[in-house]
């Protein structure tokens, strides 16, 4: 149980075994301690005020971690509000090598890896030119990315060239930013690629005739290179060999060059001038004997009418028809050709009704034409009516209200019907009676207007009963009564100018002489 102990003034700080709560209006609120409190996670500020006691049970925070292994050395480090670790697993590495084997060539030779050019940039622009990769190059976590290129430039009518190389390893999202420097004479070349999110590749470029291009690659390196030897028949080509004769085979495998200075064979060649006929064979036109070549030869021209020997010429009876086709021959025909077609006849069209069937029928179109040549447009045959009268039957019997479909019947008939009005007297209570009017109706037909039916007749002597006994004089309610009984005594008054002179009226009358 908590006491509350208030403490007026302020000389008192403490008291044994009592809490100071809080201070108003220059009054200490103090109470008594009691109960332990649980903690179980770590805080500031945890309110202990009415406790006596706290027990405190927080746990570590602990988690899985999972490592990709990369190029650089890692300090692995608990998340925010983490204590450490429970497991620290780290996935393995290997690392790819290509195995190459290389022909020998007589020019040097660069061997790399397999790999695909993604994007290439070039600096067109002057000394403070900068050039960039298009945005949107795609790099993908976990694999290897080379950069490669030469820069050249002038610079006091020399020219400078450096090849430049280098690597760029993405690996489970981290960046890597490589920055490449070159330096010739007073001249830099700087290329920085940067794997931004893994999603985007840039070079600048800063110097006029700088080429640089980023690779994919499957691997990280060659392990092995064999470079084939050279065949035993190789043979470096040089020197150069002097030709002064015509000849066919002369064997140059060894020079690397010929000079070919032939004489002429002294005097000036013996030339002849021929013509030649077309024919359908080909022709070898040769000089005559005496003669070491021909001047020029002359070839007469091809008539306009010449036919082949292997074409069959045509007329217009080689034409014949087949049906709606003619046919034609193939073959030469020197002049038009033309072939008739018989003629046929156009029919008139007619049409058909069939049967009703479903009320329904069909209306079947038909023409008859004699075979040949008919010339177009349109015929028009005799109409066929059909009439709704045809198509329609029967009486639809109308037993409801509402919209009714009659398409396929000839006529609706709707029933003649009555309503008959009555009413039902009911049973007399509380001096009442209910009278139920109710109107029964047969299907059909009913014509506008009133219809009265047999009037039930309510009289007084149904709703009263019951009798009462009226002993004084006043107003009496007898609404309900059949019947009342009058238990008075009544005097009757006699009136007259003398006094009689016998017994008049009954015992206890008045008599009333007036003057």
């Amino acid at each position: 149980m908590n006491d509350n102990l208030t403490i007026f003034g302020t000389n008192y700080t403490s008291v044994t075994g009592i809490k100071a709560k809080g201070t108003s209006n220059g009054t200490l609120t103090y109470i008594r301690p009691d109960g332990t409190k649980s903690i179980t996670e770590n805080g500031t500020g945890i309110d202990v005020t009415e406790y006596a006691a706290v027990d405190v049970a927080v746990e570590s925070e602990l988690y899985d971690k999972y490592v990709q292994p990369t190029l650089d050395n890692q300090i692995i480090t608990p998340s925010e509000g983490k204590d450490g670790f429970s497991n620290v697993t780290v996935y393995g590495f290997k690392l790819r090598t290509q195995y190459k084997t290389v022909t020998p060539s007589t020019s040097e030779q660069r061997i790399t890896t397999d790999r695909t050019a993604i994007q290439t940039c070039v600096s067109t622009g002057g000394e403070n030119a900068s050039e960039s990769f298009p945005t949107g190059t795609s790099l993908v976590e976990g694999q290897l990315y080379v950069i490669d290129g030469t820069v050249t430039y002038l610079e006091s009518q020399r020219s400078y060239t450096e090849p430049i190389a280098s690597k760029l390893f993405v690996w489970n999202g981290t960046e890597k930013s490589i920055d490449l420097t070159v330096s010739i004479g007073t001249k830099f070349f700087t290329a920085t690629i940067t794997a931004n999110s893994i999603s985007t590749a840039t070079a600048n470029i800063d110097y006029r005739g700088s080429t640089i291009t980023l690779y994919q690659t499957s691997y990280h390196g060659l392990n092995k290179v064999i470079v084939k030897p050279i065949p035993s028949q190789y043979i470096i080509p040089s020197g150069t060999k002097s030709i002064t004769e015509n000849g066919t085979g002369i064997d140059v495998a060894s020079y690397a060059s010929v000079d070919v200075a032939v004489p002429s064979s002294g005097g000036t060649p013996s030339l002849q001038s021929k013509s030649a006929t077309p024919t359908e064979s080909a022709q070898t036109v040769t000089p005559d004997s005496g003669y070491d070549g021909l001047s020029s030869v002359s070839v007469g021209a091809i008539s306009s009418t010449y036919v082949g020997t292997g074409i069959t010429r045509r007329s217009s009876s080689d034409l014949w028809a087949s049906g709606r086709s003619v046919i034609v021959p193939a073959g030469y025909y020197s002049a038009q050709a033309q072939s008739s077609i018989a003629f046929g006849t156009e029919g008139t069209p007619t049409a058909t009704k069939s049967s009703v069937s479903n009320h329904s029928v069909s209306v079947t179109p038909s023409v008859t034409n004699t075979a040949g040549y008919i010339a177009g447009g349109t015929l028009t045959g005799t109409a066929v009516s059909i009439s709704a009268s045809e198509l329609v039957n029967g009486t639809y019997a109308v037993n409801s209200s509402g919209t009714k479909d009659v398409t396929n019947y000839a006529s609706a008939t709707v029933p003649s019907g009555g309503a008959t009005a009555s009413a039902t007297k009911g049973t007399v209570s509380n001096h009442s009676v209910t009278v139920t009017p109710r109107v029964t109706c047969t299907a059909g037909w009913v014509s506008a207007g009133t219809s009265n039916g047999t009037a039930v007749t309510v009289s007084a002597s149904e709703l009263v009963s019951g009798s009462t006994t009226i002993t004084d004089n006043g107003t009496t309610d007898v609404t309900n009564l059949a019947s009342v009984t009058v238990a008075l005594d009544f005097v009757t008054y006699h009136t007259s100018s003398t006094a009689p002179t016998s017994s008049q009226g009954s015992d206890g009358d008045i008599w009333l002489v007036t003057s």
